[in-house]
C-alpha cells in the first residue's frame, strides 16, 4: 500500500484544470484574476481639481503672499464635483471649485481654500501657485490602453476600487479549486471496493467534499472530469473513455486496489 507521504506527493504533483468564471466585482475579493485588466479610457477622464478652493490663472496671483495678498473677483457660478463649467475665467477673476470638479477654461491652477479669504464678492489670495498646482490632469493616473492589473494577481480591496473606476461591474477570475471525491454510490463492485478502503482507513466519507453520483462509472468519470475531482474507477471504463477526459491516473497498481471481476459461464 502507498504510504501517506507517497500519496501526498502524487496529489501535489498532479496538475489540475481551473475554470475561469465571471463574478460581480464586489464578489471578486481574494480571488485570482483570469485576464489582464486593461483601461478603455483615461483616468481621470478630464483635468480636475485635487483640492477644494478656487480655480485661478497663475499669472493673476503671481507674487501673492500673506503681506501682499492678491484680490480676485468671484464669479457667481461654482463648480461642484461632476459639473461641467459653462463660464470662461477672464483675467482678474476666479471661480469656486470642489475636489474632482473639471477645471474651467483659462485656469491653470487651483488656490487652496486655506490660502484664501473671502471678502464680499471677491477673495484675497495669500499664496501664489505654480502652473498645474492642485490639478490632476487627464490620464495622469491611468492612460487609455494601460494594463492596470495583470492576469494571475490576487484581488485586494484597492484593486476593486481601481476596477470600479474603470467602469467594470464584473471580472473574470479563476474559480477556487475544491478538492472533492466523486463516488458512483451505485453498489457496484468498484463502489464496494471503495467503501472497503474507507472502512480500512477508518474514514467516513461525508461532507461537501464527497458526492455520490448515483450513476454508472462512465457518467461518474464525466462528472469528476467536469468538477476536476478525484474518483476511483475500474481500468476498463477509464481506458474506454480516456480520450474524452482530462483526468489522469494518479494511483494504480497498488494491491489495495486489486478488485478482480469474475466471469460466470451461462448457456447461450
Amino acid at each position: 500500500m502507498l504510504s501517506v507521504k507517497e500519496a501526498q506527493k502524487k496529489v501535489l504533483e498532479c496538475s489540475i484544470r481551473i475554470k475561469a468564471v465571471k463574478v460581480p466585482l464586489l464578489d471578486s475579493l481574494g480571488l485570482i484574476l483570469a485576464e489582464d485588466v486593461v483601461s478603455k479610457d483615461d483616468i481621470p477622464v478630464y483635468n480636475n481639481s485635487a483640492m477644494d478652493g478656487y480655480a485661478v490663472r497663475t499669472e493673476d496671483i503671481k507674487g501673492a503672499d500673506k503681506s501682499y495678498p492678491v484680490r480676485l473677483i468671484l464669479l457667481a457660478e461654482d463648480i461642484p464635483a461632476g459639473k461641467v463649467p459653462t463660464v470662461k475665467v477672464n483675467p482678474g477673476y476666479c471661480i469656486p471649485i470642489m475636489t474632482g470638479s473639471p477645471i474651467p477654461e483659462n485656469c491653470d491652477a487651483v488656490a487652496m481654500k486655506e490660502d484664501t479669504e473671502k471678502d464680499g464678492e471677491s477673495i484675497l489670495v495669500f499664496k501664489e501657485c505654480a502652473e498645474g498646482e492642485n490639478i490632476r490632469y487627464r490620464g495622469e493616473d491611468i492612460k487609455n490602453g494601460d494594463k492596470v492589473l495583470r492576469k494571475g494577481k490576487k484581488i485586494f480591496p484597492a484593486d476593486i476600487g481601481v476596477m470600479a473606476s474603470l467602469g467594470k461591474s464584473e471580472v473574470l477570475v479563476y474559480h477556487p479549486p475544491v478538492v472533492g471525491i466523486i463516488s458512483t454510490g451505485d453498489d457496484s463492485g468498484t463502489n464496494k471496493k471503495e467503501i472497503a478502503i474507507w472502512e480500512e482507513t477508518g474514514t467516513t466519507p461525508q461532507g461537501d467534499w464527497y458526492i455520490e453520483s448515483g450513476q454508472g462509472m462512465g457518467e461518474t468519470l464525466r462528472i469528476a472530469d467536469e468538477k476536476q475531482a478525484y474518483t476511483m474507477t475500474d481500468r476498463g471504463t477509464y481506458l474506454a473513455q480516456q480520450n474524452n477526459l482530462s483526468l489522469i491516473a494518479l494511483v494504480e497498481g497498488d494491491e489495495i486496489l486489486f478488485n478482480p471481476y469474475r466471469v460466470i459461464p451461462v448457456n447461450p
